[in-house]
């Protein structure tokens, strides 16, 4: 089946807008559950370590392979996410850690 390349695949798809990741080398993949009230409270847990099979989450282990530093950069990460979105509820963001220890939110 031809599918005339990337812009073949993008009409196939109806053109609709794309977000397009490049290939990062991480280390591991952990996530921080947080919730954020009306007030602003936050609570921001321990993180997660995940494990991907096939591009889909197999486990998540807790606590995770990081250390504590890297573990508070995300808790107060995802607490600056959470205020910056003004964002009420509760939410799992999930991190890259990097090599040298920096995080990208994914």
């Amino acid at each position: 089946m031809e599918t005339g390349g990337f812009a073949g695949t993008c009409e196939a798809m109806g053109n609709v807008p794309l977000i397009l990741e490049s290939f990062v080398a991480f280390e591991r993949e952990i996530s921080v559950i947080a919730a954020r009230g009306m007030d602003g409270s936050l609570a921001a847990y321990d993180p997660l370590e995940n494990v991907h099979r096939d591009g889909i989450l197999h486990s998540s282990t807790l606590p995770a392979r990081i250390g504590s530093e890297t573990a508070a950069a995300a808790q107060a990460a995802a607490a600056e996410i959470l205020a910056a979105l003004d964002y009420v509820g509760v939410i799992g963001i999930e991190f890259f850690v990097l090599a040298d220890g920096a995080l990208l939110a994914n």
